[in-house]
């Protein structure tokens, strides 16, 4: 059973420094290492680090919740 949680602390990540064309892909039948894919865009270089950054601090910081 896969779990929604990462992917919601992910989008809600992306949301908050403006990734743009946000989409996500289910790939839980056809990959056994993950069960979603997500693509944004940025606007620069800085803000795609920026968005980077801020999706790893908020996955690291909601693991330890």
């Amino acid at each position: 059973m896969k779990s929604i949680e990462p992917l919601n602390i992910c989008i809600q990540a992306l949301n908050d420094l403006k990734a743009q064309n946000l989409l996500t892909l289910d790939i839980s039948k056809s990959s056994n290492f993950s069960d979603w894919f997500v693509i944004a865009t940025a606007t620069s270089d800085r803000h795609a680090k920026a968005i980077a950054n801020n999706v790893v601090e908020e996955q690291i910081g909601r693991a330890h919740v």
